[in-house]
């Protein structure tokens, strides 16, 4: 079960950063529910969900992280991600 689910959330990551609205649709059930981290805004639908992922592809955005390595491993100390539109 673990690895199931580790494996759907990576391919919803890779369809997020692929703008990839065909992939994310599938994972997500018809009345999956998404608060926003900027305005805590309720999007309560897949439909509702892959309208807001399509404007927030469509908008000009930048990523940033910082990493460290750690005891020989390299870990995420810190990561900004704007949308600019």
């Amino acid at each position: 079960m673990k690895l199931a689910i580790r494996s759907r959330r990576a391919a919803f990551n890779r369809a997020l950063s692929d703008g990839d609205l065909g992939a994310i649709g599938p994972l997500l059930v018809e009345n999956a529910v998404l608060v926003t981290g900027t305005d805590s805004a309720v999007i309560p639908s897949r439909k509702a969900q892959l309208h807001a992922w399509k404007q927030e592809f469509a908008a000009p955005r930048r990523y940033a992280a910082k990493w460290r390595k750690v005891r020989d491993e390299w870990v995420i100390e810190a990561e900004i991600y704007l949308t600019l539109a």
